[in-house]
């Protein structure tokens, strides 16, 4: 199988896109974004395959949280201890 996105993907954020990247360092998937500025990624659903992405608001629109589906499911966050 491709595995879980923590272990055989990487995500990289740049203006008006997230990008995806595999082990090798090859691109291998790209999401657009009507935003310059891309401030965070997560994954959630119940299968972990919906990409949630943040934005800083550079629109008329101000910030916004998009939401996508995606082939490769994402790994859950453990809870942060404060």
């Amino acid at each position: 199988g491709r595995g879980q996105m923590s272990n055989r993907r990487k995500l990289c954020e740049t203006e008006l896109q997230v990008q995806r990247y595999t082990p090798d360092g090859e691109e291998d998937a790209q999401v657009g974004i009507p935003d310059p500025m891309v401030t965070s990624v997560c994954f959630g659903g119940a299968d972990m395959q919906d990409l949630y992405v943040v934005t800083g608001g550079q629109t008329s629109r101000g910030g916004c949280i998009y939401r996508t589906r995606v082939d490769v499911a994402g790994v859950p966050v453990a809870k942060a201890t404060i």
